[in-house]
C-alpha cells in the first residue's frame, strides 16, 4: 500500500525480510509486485529457510519474480554489537550476517517473541541503511506490540517511530478496515489476535 501511494517507493530497493517463517511470503510479494534491486528472505529457524529456498525456485521456475531473491539464516542475537561472530556456529556461508545498509526492512507478526525484543530492535538498527525504514505489521497480542513501541520510544535507544498506534490499520487505505468489519462477528475472529496495524521505524536521528 505505501509503495502503491507513492509513500515508500521500492523500485531499485533492498529490502530485507526479518522473520520470513516457512514462505517469506511478504518478502516474495514485493520481489513479484516491484522491481528492486534485490530481496533477502531470513529467518532463525533452517527448516523455515530450507523451505523458502523451495518457495523462491518455484517463484523463479513460474517466472513471477521482477528481481533478485536470496534466502538466509539470521539469528537475531547476531544483529547485537558485542563482538558475536556474524557466522551460526555449524552453519554455513549463507547462514552468515546479510550485509547492512538495506533501504527497507520488513517484519510481519514478529514481536511477540518478547524475550528477544533487544535483539529485534538491534539487528533492525544494524541493516538499516542510514536512511532507511523499518515497516512492521503487526497485531497487538496481548500488549506485546505496545510493550515494543515503548522500547523504541525510551532515551538514548537506536531506532525512533515514524508512525505506529494499535487501531490505525495496516494499510491506512480503509482496506483492513473494512476487513475486520466483515470479520469482527466471524466465529474464531480475534481483533487481539488478528488486526494488524502497521509500524514504521528508522535509525534514531539528533
Amino acid at each position: 500500500c505505501m509503495h502503491r501511494r507513492g509513500e515508500l517507493p521500492l523500485d531499485g530497493k533492498r529490502i530485507l525480510e526479518l522473520g520470513g517463517g516457512m514462505t517469506g511470503m511478504s518478502g516474495l510479494g514485493i520481489a513479484a509486485a516491484v522491481d528492486a534491486a534485490e530481496v533477502v528472505l531470513t529467518d532463525g529457524h533452517p527448516s523455515c529457510v530450507a523451505n523458502m529456498r523451495v518457495c523462491v525456485a518455484m517463484n523463479a521456475q513460474r517466472g513471477t519474480l521482477r528481481c533478485p531473491v536470496s534466502c538466509r539464516r539470521l539469528l537475531w542475537s547476531l544483529g547485537r554489537d558485542d563482538g558475536a561472530a556474524d557466522a551460526v556456529p555449524g552453519g554455513n556461508a549463507d547462514d552468515a550476517m546479510p550485509a547492512t545498509g538495506f533501504d527497507v526492512v520488513i517484519a510481519s507478526d514478529c514481536l511477540f517473541f518478547t524475550h528477544v525484543a533487544a535483539e529485534l530492535e538491534a539487528t533492525l538498527a544494524r541493516c538499516l541503511a542510514p536512511e532507511g525504514v523499518a515497516v512492521l505489521v503487526q497485531p497487538r497480542r496481548g500488549g506485546t506490540a505496545e510493550a515494543f513501541l515503548a522500547r523504541i520510544g525510551r532515551e538514548g535507544g537506536p531506532l525512533e517511530l515514524v508512525h505506529g498506534a494499535p487501531g490505525a490499520g495496516a494499510g491506512d487505505d480503509g482496506v483492513v478496515e473494512s476487513l475486520h468489519a466483515a470479520l469482527e462477528s466471524t466465529e474464531g475472529y480475534d481483533e487481539d489476535v488478528h488486526l494488524p496495524f502497521r509500524i514504521v521505524l528508522r535509525r534514531r536521528r539528533g
